[in-house]
């Protein structure tokens, strides 16, 4: 049986490993809202499938529908999947997004920023600020460029990086209201 302290010092590490993962709530908000707009299109997709067997008499089209009904529900089924990673080779104050499936997506952040505390131990906040632009950057690109939750457009570079850091200034902004409503009484020492 793990021992009180035990306990306690799992939940420390678990404390500061979070401290890597900024943003991670919206992160989660962000699966969650590709996940239901995949299943959305594939149930519309099925929907023209069972249409079209509907109407089908060959055996070889209507096993190929099958085929594809069967695959289609076999992606919706698949966890989306943003994960993140520290990397030596990404400089300061860049990112980098990249899609390895449908579901999958990798946000790699530069390993200078894997760790939001000075060397006495206290939070750096300039550093942290600059790691939760980053990170909300590379998520707002998610969310507007990847052709799931918004449509595709035929954008430039400039105007891509300029709505990613609209998303980011704003999704930071309401973070921080978010953050001030919940401290800004005695209450948040109850939850």
């Amino acid at each position: 049986m793990p021992t009180l302290e035990y306990i306690k010092s799992l939940a420390a590490e678990v404390n500061k490993i979070s401290e890597k993962y900024q943003l991670i709530h919206a992160t989660f908000a962000i699966e969650k809202l590709i996940e239901d707009k995949l299943r959305e299109t594939v149930n519309t997709e099925i929907a023209v499938i069972r249409n079209q067997l509907a109407l089908e008499t060959d055996k070889d089209v209507q096993d190929r529908l099958f085929k594809q009904v069967q695959e289609l529900r076999t992606d919706v089924g698949s966890k989306v999947r943003i994960i993140v990673e520290y990397l030596p080779q990404i400089e300061d104050d860049n990112a980098r997004l990249t899609r390895s499936s449908r579901n999958t997506f990798l946000i790699f952040l530069p390993k200078s920023m894997e760790n939001v505390r000075k060397s006495d131990g206290t939070i750096d906040f300039e550093r942290m600020g600059r790691l939760r632009k980053l990170m909300a950057h590379e998520l707002g690109h998610i969310v507007l460029h990847t052709g799931i939750l918004c449509p595709k457009e035929t954008l430039t570079d400039e105007e891509k990086e300029a709505q990613a850091e609209l998303f980011a200034v704003t999704l930071i902004e309401l973070r921080k209201e978010r953050n001030e409503e919940i401290y800004s009484n005695a209450h948040y020492k109850e939850i």
